[in-house]
């Protein structure tokens, strides 16, 4: 082998070298990128992680509110039966007042028809 051609394929691996030595960098730079992006996913998860923690805190409170609503309408529903049952009962005492006074309006009426019969005779 001649030195022509020695120099000739040192040249040519020396650029084969700059070309790898190029793409090595070019893999380094879209690795470093890739890893930028994956530290911005990951934080983007830890805060979509953090989101969800604090919504499911105030589902949770949500919920024991909704108990306690219905525990209180409940008692509510409780109270009105109980209102109106004694309601109910009042409404009947009326209507014993009203019969009884219609009653005594009756008899009143019978007593005067009688005392105006007798101052008649």
């Amino acid at each position: 082998m001649n030195e022509a051609n020695f120099n000739e394929r040192m040249d040519k691996m020396e650029k084969m070298m700059g070309q790898l030595i190029d793409m090595v960098a070019k893999n380094n730079e879209k690795l470093t990128a890739m890893e930028k992006r994956m530290s911005s996913v990951e934080n983007r998860l830890d805060s979509m992680e953090k989101r969800m923690g604090n919504m499911e805190k105030r589902m949770d409170n949500m919920d024991e509110r909704l108990q306690g609503m219905d525990n209180r309408l409940e008692r509510v529903g409780s109270e009105q039966s109980k209102v109106s049952e004694k309601v109910g009962r009042i409404d009947d005492a009326f209507d014993q007042v009203n019969f009884d006074t219609l009653a005594l309006n009756k008899r009143v009426f019978r007593t005067e028809s009688e005392i105006e019969r007798l101052a008649q005779q």
